[in-house]
């Protein structure tokens, strides 16, 4: 009875296990927001960036996965299985060195491939270096300009001269009460 049990438990924990790895990767992938950041942080160093590609294979847009390089096609949209990118990575062949592709990273590229290998917009025909950058990644929060947001409204003006006793907003929460000011409270307080 006891080792039922113990089988049970076993056949529970692997199920929640898989239904979490199965949440872990969204839908739809596409290349630009989910499978060409990989790309460039583990293989365009040799596959994209310099003036002479390894094997004459380019990964910076999805349709030259599909033209591939010297030794054929480098995916195979729909089928993760035959695409010669995921075998080399799965086997370790690819990257180089000692930085891998990690496990997530590898499900995401098979996931992206097993989808279809969609874009997110048409690719242009030929490459322009400018497009080095994607949409998504010029949109990115650290390229946009600054701006001043809007300053929110007091509505206790008596706490209007310390508009951080509120975490910034100068507007108290509810049943958060302003301390004294740092010079009124006792030392050992402060701390």
């Amino acid at each position: 009875m006891l080792q039922i049990s113990f089988r049970v438990l076993f056949c529970v924990v692997l199920l929640g296990r898989a239904a979490l790895a199965d949440e872990a990767i969204p839908a739809p992938l596409t290349f630009e927001a989910h499978v060409r950041p990989i790309l460039k942080a583990h293989c365009w160093h040799c596959h994209g960036e310099g003036e002479v590609l390894k094997g004459s294979l380019d990964l910076r847009q999805a349709r030259r996965l599909v033209r591939g390089g010297d030794t054929g096609t480098a995916l195979v949209p729909g089928q993760s299985g035959e695409s010669l990118i995921v075998e080399r990575i799965a086997a370790g062949e690819m990257p180089p060195g000692t930085k891998k592709v990690s496990a997530a990273e590898l499900a995401t590229l098979r996931a992206w491939i097993d989808q279809g290998s969609k874009t997110a917009r048409p690719e242009p025909e030929q490459f322009i270096p400018e497009s080095d950058f994607t949409d998504e990644e010029r949109n990115f929060w650290a390229f946009r300009p600054v701006s001043r947001p809007a300053t929110p409204k007091v509505r206790q003006t008596e706490h209007r001269h310390r508009p951080v006793s509120f975490g910034g907003t100068g507007t108290p929460q509810p049943g958060i009460l302003p301390r004294g000011r740092p010079r009124d409270a006792h030392p050992p307080a402060l701390f």
